[in-house]
């Protein structure tokens, strides 16, 4: 899929087209937290996000953690949500290992993975390109 700037992203949540992997990339720290904001409350029920979302610093990413984390199904909701921040900070070899992960998220998790700058060569972008939507905040 190619990629998409905000305003797209927005309307695609307004009419309920959502992808189970997401690449939220830029500068746009601010913007991309909105974009999180707006994703729960298209997928999430009101008060659920305790039980549902699931957010990790980079500094906090083990591939173990992140495996389990996707796997675990929702509560009290048809979607669960699971946010790794600034990915392009890990290793090339844990971006490999995420780039894995995103062919394996289930229907019932939304994966959702921010960075400044992922190469578009990268497999990591590939992998997400192929399973969802990278989004640009620029």
């Amino acid at each position: 899929m190619a990629k998409k700037n905000f305003e797209k992203f927005k309307q695609d949540l307004e009419k309920k087209k959502l992808a189970k992997v997401y690449l939220f990339s830029g500068p746009q720290e601010d913007l991309k937290k909105e974009g999180l904001k707006l994703l729960c409350s298209a997928l999430l029920p009101p008060g659920s996000e305790s039980f549902n979302l699931d957010q990790r610093e980079v500094n906090q990413f083990e591939m173990a953690e992140m495996v389990n984390l996707v796997s675990t199904l929702p509560w009290g909701a048809s979607k669960r949500i699971v946010a790794l921040f600034k990915a392009d900070q890990l290793k090339l070899e844990q971006r490999h290992q995420l780039a894995e992960l995103v062919d394996k998220v289930p229907e019932t998790t939304c994966l959702v993975v921010t960075a400044e700058k992922i190469p578009e060569a990268e497999i990591l972008f590939k992998a997400v390109q192929k399973a969802g939507e990278v989004i640009e905040f620029s």
